[in-house]
């Protein structure tokens, strides 16, 4: 994961890549299937043409990965947007909403329960 990372700031130079962060990496049992997970945040669009960017990248970080890393064989890589971040922005208004004085006026007949 961190040899990827350190691939696409020092040596990938595509703009679409620009905002890409990879967030983890799963292999599948015999180590022949590598799923690359990243966040980025932005539209449909910059997602699917990060992930055009990240399919076009794909043998030249294969081709590092192998000179840097001792293993029998290469995954093939497959990429994937992870949205752990879309995910966390209900939590994320929640939170922001207790703190706030104005959001703990009662609201429709509903007000937030205190946290302490």
């Amino acid at each position: 994961m961190r040899e990827i990372a350190t691939m696409l700031v020092e040596e990938i130079a595509d703009p679409r890549l620009e905002m890409v962060t990879i967030s983890g990496v799963r292999m599948n049992k015999d180590n022949k299937i590598a799923e690359v997970m990243f966040t980025m945040s932005g539209d449909k669009d910059k997602i699917d043409a990060a992930v055009s960017g990240l399919e076009k990248a794909k043998g030249f970080i294969r081709s590092k990965l192998s000179k840097r890393i001792r293993t029998r064989q290469i995954p093939e890589l497959r990429f994937i947007h992870d949205n752990f971040l879309e995910d966390l922005k209900p939590l994320a208004n929640v939170t922001a909403c207790t703190t706030n004085p104005v959001c703990q006026k009662p609201w429709n007949g509903f007000q937030l329960p205190p946290l302490f």
